[in-house]
C-alpha cells in the first residue's frame, strides 16, 4: 500500500513526519498508527543549548545522486536498475540528549530519503 503526502516535516526530535507535524518530544511505544513517520534518530534531544544544529537539503545534483545510488546498490547487495533522481539529506549535528553534558562530543546522525523516477 502506498500513500502520497504533499509535505513532510523535519522535527527537532529526530523524526521525519509526513502530512502533519509530530510534536511528541519524548519517544513513546510503537506503533503509532495515527502518523506516517520515519524515525532515524527519535530521542529526547536538546537543540537549544550547546552547539547543536539540524541541517537538511534536497538535491537533484547528478554527482551526489550517482554516489547515493552506488551506496544503495552496495548496501543492499543489488545491481538493479534503480537510479536515484532526488534525495533529501538530513543531519543532526552535535545534538545532545536533555540533561547531558554539552562538553561531550556527540556523533553526527544522518538520514537520506531517496527516490527514483518510477
Amino acid at each position: 500500500m502506498y500513500a502520497w503526502y504533499g509535505k513532510f516535516q523535519i522535527n527537532a526530535n529526530g523524526v521525519l513526519s509526513f502530512g502533519s507535524s509530530f510534536p511528541v518530544p519524548t519517544p513513546v511505544s510503537l506503533p503509532l498508527s495515527s502518523h506516517a513517520l520515519v524515525l532515524p534518530y527519535w530521542a529526547d534531544v536538546n537543540l537549544w543549548e550547546g552547539n547543536s544544529d539540524v541541517y537538511f537539503r534536497q538535491t537533484t545534483d547528478s554527482a551526489i545522486l550517482d554516489d547515493v545510488t552506488a551506496d544503495l546498490h552496495y548496501g543492499f547487495n543489488c545491481s538493479g536498475e534503480f537510479q536515484a533522481t532526488w534525495a533529501l539529506i538530513v543531519t543532526w549535528h552535535n545534538v545532545t540528549y536533555y540533561r547531558e553534558d554539552f562538553s561531550v562530543e556527540t556523533p553526527v546522525r544522518n538520514v537520506e530519503l531517496i527516490a527514483d523516477s518510477a
